[in-house]
């Protein structure tokens, strides 16, 4: 997608994770295995934590830094990002599991995309920073999923 601020990457990045908490609520909503329940709610809450802390770094950060302009940024689309993805019917504990990985790995795509592509120090150490985050919450979600997956 052609000009975008940094601001407006940081507000798909958070509309990203708001709507994958709800893509999570949504296929909550028909179970038949309870410890899928359980993992889809933790996601949910996770991204939606996720989402409450892009904001608020948005709103800390400096309007400098917000209104840097990229020319060739990553499409940041929850929509996208679930293309490539087969889920069971019914839903299954791999399949969760899948999709939370598979949405972590794009999100540290895009964020490294961008710091690559960032003219300034800051704006290049803001987004090698989000990269760097998603890397190890994807580390860390894959132990809690798994440790989930094991009870």
């Amino acid at each position: 997608m052609r000009f975008q601020t940094t601001n407006e990457l940081l507000e798909k990045s958070r509309q990203f994770h708001s709507m994958a908490s709800d893509y999570y609520l949504d296929l909550g909503r028909e179970l038949e295995q309870r410890r899928v329940g359980m993992l889809l709610e933790y996601l949910m809450k996770h991204e939606q934590e996720l989402a409450d802390n892009i904001a608020a770094y948005q709103m800390n950060a400096s309007p400098v830094l917000l209104n840097t302009w990229f020319d060739e940024a990553p499409d940041i689309d929850l929509g996208k990002a679930l293309q490539s993805l087969t889920l069971h019917n019914p839903l299954i504990v791999e399949d969760v599991i899948q999709v939370g990985m598979h949405l972590g790995d794009y999100l540290i795509w895009a964020y490294e995309s961008l710091a690559e592509q960032a003219e300034t120090g800051d704006v290049k150490e803001a987004f090698s920073n989000l990269a760097s985050m998603a890397i190890a919450d994807k580390r860390k979600l894959s132990l809690d999923l798994q440790g989930m997956q094991d009870m």
